[in-house]
């Protein structure tokens, strides 16, 4: 288990990765602006007439689809800019960001590498299905848990619940995270698997 800093880890090599969508954000504008652009329209004319005779009907929608567009636009970079990732699949174990895609550079490492054998089981949260829980081997993890509260805050994707359960939030009301937790299942399992099949290391002793 070791730390690294967002810069660091984002340059690393990996097989899956895993980021937060917000594609649900985008389509609750779209609506908005769609629904208040059909008021504006249905409402007859002289709605809202200006002494010259203009109505600001026109400016009150162009203004909405300005803002709409610009709103739109914002979530749509903050998707596909390559900061944004919450776990991804090395062929040596997972990082799991701590802080989250949304958080700030700089600061203490908030990246976490857990080699495969640091990882005992992988599946949905018993108490939460859209969250997803790693059981980590028996040990003190004590740092990590200082860690994720010194870089996670109150609203972090990551928690250390019950000493030694990693719990990754997979959904909630601002974005979920893409690909499915089914594929990630799948991806850490196999790395899991793949490590308890690797016959034991020989110790090389003295002749």
């Amino acid at each position: 288990m070791r730390f690294y800093p967002i810069d660091e880890a984002g340059s690393v090599a990996y097989r899956a990765s895993f980021r937060e969508c917000r594609l649900l954000r985008i389509l609750a504008w779209l609506v908005s602006i769609y629904l208040v652009l059909l008021v504006v329209v249905v409402t007859g004319k002289g709605w809202l007439d200006l002494p010259g005779g203009d109505s600001i009907r026109g400016y009150l929608a162009l203004g909405l689809l300005l803002l709409g567009a610009g709103s739109v636009a914002l979530v749509l970079a903050k998707t596909l800019r390559p900061g944004n990732w919450l776990l991804r699949v090395l062929p040596r174990g997972i990082l799991v960001h701590l802080a989250g895609p949304g958080a700030r550079r700089g600061g203490p490492p908030a990246v976490l590498f857990l080699a495969w054998g640091e990882i005992e089981w992988a599946g949905p949260f018993a108490d939460d299905r859209r969250g997803l829980c790693l059981r980590l081997v028996e040990r003190d993890y004590r740092d990590l848990e200082d860690r994720i509260a010194e870089v996670g805050g109150e609203d972090a994707p990551v928690r250390l619940l019950q000493g030694r359960q990693l719990y990754i939030r997979w959904g909630g009301r601002r974005a979920w995270v893409r690909p499915a937790m089914d594929e990630a299942v799948e991806e850490l399992s196999a790395g899991i698997e793949g490590e308890k099949a690797k016959p034991p290391a020989r110790k090389v002793g003295r002749p």
